[in-house]
């Protein structure tokens, strides 16, 4: 039994090792998301956001013309697909412009950590399956075991013992007797194992 124990805590525990790796990874990047989100530079997008907005008031007001002077062009069609992507841009830089940009940031930033809790704890089951299952098997005997002697316990037939003294060995009678009457022994009722 020793011996076991001995080579069991030499033996290096695959699952442990993959669920931290896993755990490690997901503590990673929640840590870069939000760094992202408190380290972005405001000023910074707001500087893009400008450029953007102005590129995009200038080439809005060209297609105009275009439009007024030749029709539907093919010049035309190349503007709005322009238009389209920068604006899409400007939702995008205007959103981290915002502050509540971070607070959400901070919650995405939950999902790695939960969905790396699950992934590490069904890899280490897995890797670990053949000692849990032993374990859950061991402990289903226990409890077998205590359920079927209290269940013959409490259906066998009763047997009966006279009550003696430890000390003095005279006979008890009763039930609720805490001292012998006769040599004064204080008595504590204990269940038998």
């Amino acid at each position: 039994m020793e011996k076991e124990k001995k080579v069991e805590k030499g033996k290096i525990n695959l699952g442990k090792i993959v669920a931290c790796i896993i755990m490690c990874i997901a503590i990673s990047i929640s840590i870069f998301i939000i760094i992202q989100s408190f380290g972005g530079n405001k000023e910074k997008y707001q500087k893009e956001l400008d450029e953007v907005v102005e590129e995009l008031n200038s080439l809005k007001s060209k297609n105009n013309e275009i439009f007024m002077n030749e029709g539907l062009t093919k010049e035309y069609y190349d503007n709005q697909t322009k238009i389209s992507n920068l604006t899409q841009k400007k939702w995008d830089l205007e959103r981290k412009t915002r502050d509540d940009f971070k607070v959400q940031n901070i919650v995405f930033a939950i999902f790695p950590l939960v969905f790396g809790g699950v992934l590490s704890i069904i890899s280490y089951n897995i890797f670990n399956r053949k000692q849990i299952v032993e374990e859950h098997l061991s402990n289903l005997e226990r409890i077998g075991k205590s359920i079927g002697e209290g269940y013959a316990e409490a259906t066998g037939k009763p047997s009966y013992v006279a009550l003696k003294c430890p000390e003095c060995g005279a006979n008890l009678k009763g039930e609720k007797i805490e001292k012998c009457p006769y040599c004064g022994t204080v008595l504590e009722k204990v269940r038998k194992k």
